[in-house]
């Protein structure tokens, strides 16, 4: 019952009743017509047509005519009118008659009435000159229209006209219209149905359009055609108001997400500064107390002597040193944990870099006679912001240097770097001799002024953020880090460097590729670079409904090429390169291929990756390989505007 509710809801359904009902209502209007204004019209023309004749034989005697002449009219007038004439005159003879048998006058119908069973009699018209019966013989069944007048020169005329004929005819008549009805009906029928469904066709798409922006999907466009009616501009201007409606929530979306950010960062600000002014309040207790009586002692003269009077200026001037340096490391390091702090990434030795750490160490390791153990392995390349992994690097081996202790005999620093099978991750490790750490405390020492030896003074402790600091910097990195104890009293500071560099390239014209590429570059660190036309391209380029516009034209020519305004000026440190992109056509746009053969990838591996409202990769790979031949090109993965960045971190890790 629901089904059948909803099917006469439907426009098509409406649309075939109404047609329908109105060819029943023109059929049985039709027989109702026939059947009751028929034979009245019928009637009363024959009517007309004896009275006319009256008049017009009237005419003829009283103009003298012929007497042939008379006669032969009179006889091509019973022939065409098919009724028979009886003229007679004052002495009742016979002047004219078409039917030999038809000399009947009123009074002798009248007196052999019932031997000829006439009755019925219908009196139709009568005046003084002229007198017209509707007479039924029933004996033989035929109905007449008897009509009886006087001529100006005195004779009498007779008509009878036989109108049987006219009851038969409206009974084939609506024997007739059945039959057309039922025809009409069928053919109509099927007429109506194909002519509902032409005009409902577009009406339904033109509703499921509705109810997909309805539900902020705008993939669905309507099917623009040749002919210049109200539909088709409607569709136009829903066209038109679909791709404004997603443009402006997507920018709703953007100025939505930008504020959340910011809300965010504005939280995240908040937390910082009650964080650095807890940790700051903390650490400068000491120091400004210190400050503080050296101070007063000063003011007061409690040391009259020059000396001690530079002594206690000296202790203050380090002491405001010191709280300088902490603030500022405080400061860089709120900036590092939350993501705060921008890197400035390029391609650097990192065996290089550890030799001039241990370098500038020097002094601190010939203090304490410890023997450094540097396992030169070469050059290896990493991909990073130097400054940082120098200060990285720098307080793995601070850190050990102030840890170490004599095992036996000896007090041993030794570096050490181990690259993973495919050569693309480095593991730096510092090992030094000395008391394990408690497992209860490993996790602890990279918080912010934890300190293990609490018997540890001040002036070889450090500020006690030096491994928070590398804590904060690998995280940035999304690398590992961390100390583990050996059973020989060995403990060993590590970190990983993933020597592979990551570029995530695309090409985006409406947005949606360059919220996945730039969601998908965040989720694996990767570096971001935009494919950019020459010449952007407009909403009309981008019509692949239109045989002529650009972005046809190209698609339809493999050998297609659009310029691209861009350059990636290090493409040669990147090993990995994700490249994002619109189906068209099944395939990748040509500017893709442009992209690709503007560099030397050999060596490098390819990945593309896709956005599309329905379509598959088609034959992209295909396509893609000849721009890219010395590269390793994998298969790709179409996603959704929509894709968070967990299922694109999963998604590229698997390469």
């Amino acid at each position: 019952m629901k089904k059948l509710k909803e099917a006469f809801k439907s426009v098509r359904v409406k649309l075939f009743l109404t047609l329908s009902i109105s060819i029943l209502i023109i059929i049985l209007l039709l027989i109702i017509i026939n059947n009751v204004v028929l034979e009245s019209y019928y009637m009363l023309n024959k009517e007309n047509t004896l009275k006319n004749v009256y008049n017009q034989i009237n005419i003829y005697y009283n103009n003298q005519m012929d007497e042939d002449y008379i006669e032969a009219e009179l006889e091509k007038i019973s022939i065409k009118n098919n009724f028979d004439i009886l003229i007679r005159n004052n002495s009742r003879e016979n002047v004219y008659s078409s039917e030999k048998n038809f000399v009947w006058s009123f009074e002798e119908i009248n007196a052999i009435k019932n031997k000829i069973s006439i009755n019925a009699e219908e009196i139709l018209e009568k005046t003084d000159t002229y007198t017209m019966k509707k007479l039924k013989d029933y004996k033989n069944g035929i109905t007449y229209i008897f009509f009886s007048g006087k001529l100006d020169n005195g004779y009498t005329l007779y008509l009878r006209m036989p109108v049987t004929a006219i009851e038969d005819s409206v009974r084939i008549s609506n024997n007739f219209l059945y039959l057309i009805a039922g025809f009409t009906i069928l053919i109509g029928g099927i007429i109506i149905l194909v002519v509902s469904r032409k005009f409902t066709e577009p009406i339904l798409e033109l509703n499921d359009i509705a109810k997909k922006m309805s539900k902020l999907d705008f993939s669905q466009k309507y099917r623009i055609t040749d002919a210049d009616d109200e539909i088709n501009n409607l569709g136009k201007s829903i066209n038109i108001m679909s791709d404004k409606l997603e443009k402006t929530i997507k920018q709703l979306r953007n100025t939505n997400m930008e504020l959340e950010k910011d809300i965010e960062e504005k939280s995240k600000i908040d937390e910082m500064r009650k964080s650095f002014i807890s940790d700051v309040s903390h650490e400068l207790k000491t120091p400004i107390a210190l400050i503080q009586g050296y101070s007063e002692g000063l003011i007061e003269n409690v040391n009259t002597d020059e000396e001690s009077r530079k002594f206690y200026a000296e202790v203050i001037q380090d002491e405001i040193n010191k709280m300088d340096k902490l603030v500022k490391q405080l400061l860089e390091l709120m900036k590092l944990e939350y993501g705060k702090r921008e890197f400035n990434n390029k391609v650097f030795d990192i065996v290089e870099l550890e030799s001039e750490v241990l370098r500038k160490s020097k002094v601190m390791l010939e203090e304490k006679n410890i023997k450094v153990e540097f396992e030169n392995s070469g050059e290896i390349d990493v991909f990073a912001d130097d400054f940082y992994i120098e200060q990285v690097i720098t307080n793995y081996i601070t850190n050990a240097i102030k840890n170490i202790k004599e095992v036996n005999k000896k007090k041993i620093i030794k570096v050490t770097n181990e690259l993973n099978e495919d050569k693309q991750i480095v593991r730096v490790k510092v090992f030094n001799t000395g008391d394990n750490i408690k497992e209860e405390n490993l996790m602890r020492i990279w918080n912010r002024f934890y300190k293990v030896d609490e018997s540890r003074n001040r002036a070889d402790g450090g500020t006690g953020i030096g491994l928070s600091f590398v804590k904060a910097v690998m995280n940035n990195y999304e690398q590992d880090y961390g100390i583990i104890n050996k059973e020989d009293n060995i403990c060993i500071s590590r970190g990983v460097f993933d020597m592979s560099r990551k570029l995530v390239a695309y090409f985006s014209e409406s947005g949606i590729t360059a919220k996945v590429a730039a969601n998908l570059a965040d989720a694996i660190g990767a570096d971001l670079f935009e494919i950019v036309p020459a010449v952007r391209y407009t909403h009309t380029d981008l019509d692949w409904r239109n045989e002529n516009s650009r972005s046809s034209i190209e698609m339809k020519n493999p050998a297609s090429r659009p310029a691209v305004k861009t350059v990636c000026d290090n493409m040669a440190v990147y090993d990995v390169i994700f490249v994002g992109f619109p189906i068209w056509w099944y395939i990748a746009p040509t500017i893709i291929n442009t992209f690709l053969e503007q560099y030397d990838l050999a060596g490098k591996t390819i990945i593309p990756f896709a956005t599309s409202g329905g379509s598959g990769t088609g034959k992209t790979t295909e396509a893609l390989k000849p721009s890219c031949p010395a590269s390793n090109l994998l298969e790709g993965r179409i996603f959704k505007g929509n894709v968070s960045k967990a299922e694109l971190a999963e998604w590229a890790d698997q390469f």
